[in-house]
């Protein structure tokens, strides 16, 4: 796999890992030789996403950020709670609605984002 190719990457492959390539077959005719260039390659099986979420624990564990230490005490009740969604959405009403009844003293931070359409995903 070229370096390009290997650049794009989204996870770390490992030995022994099962894997689907995407690439293009290349004939050196001087030698007769066949090679397959790869372009893309997939984690099979489990999705790249969670083999992503996996690597980084595996990182943040080492580094010792799941230590007891480090851990700290939930507050009983919540003291802000913030809400991603779009602003003129009936979703934000109803959420709104619900943790003023549950929660009347948190402060309510909304954060106006796209949650539909092709840039919803880089938005949020």
């Amino acid at each position: 796999m070229f370096r390009w190719a290997n650049e794009g990457l989204k996870f770390e492959p490992e030995n022994g890992m099962k894997v689907m390539t995407k690439g293009n077959i290349d004939v050196y005719a001087p030698q007769g030789r066949y090679n397959f260039v790869v372009t893309q390659v997939h984690p099979k099986g489990v999705g790249e996403l969670y083999i992503r979420f996996l690597q980084l624990k595996e990182r943040l564990t080492k580094e010792g950020l799941f230590d007891v230490k480090f851990k700290q005490q939930l507050p009983r009740f919540p003291q802000r709670i913030g809400i991603i969604t779009s602003p003129t959405g009936a979703a934000l009403q109803d959420i709104v609605n619900i943790l003023k009844r549950r929660f009347p003293c948190a402060e309510i931070l909304v954060v106006p984002t796209l949650v539909q359409g092709e840039n919803a995903a880089k938005d949020i």
